[in-house]
């Protein structure tokens, strides 16, 4: 399946985790496994939202020309207070 969250319940082991950031926004990046597989999982404390991402869906996003990923940037919600 190429959805971004497993039904609650669903225990993850994370296998790496790392940061990425700039002067705009910042991640935190983990590969996390299930019983149903590794996911890459990217969490923005500044939205607060989480997503898990599995190998298929990585590699769609890579088939994407930079001008598409640009639309989701213009779409952004509004920032989670802090």
């Amino acid at each position: 399946m190429a959805n971004a969250d497993q039904p609650s319940g669903t225990s993850y082991q994370v296998v790496e985790e790392f940061s990425i950031v700039n002067e705009f926004a910042g991640v935190r990046i983990r590969k996390v496994r299930s019983r149903v597989g590794e996911r890459l999982e990217i969490h923005s404390a500044r939205y607060d939202r989480t997503i898990r991402l599995d190998a298929t869906t990585l590699e769609a996003v890579s088939w994407q020309p930079p001008a598409a990923l640009s639309k989701f940037i213009e779409e952004m919600p509004e920032a989670h207070p802090e």
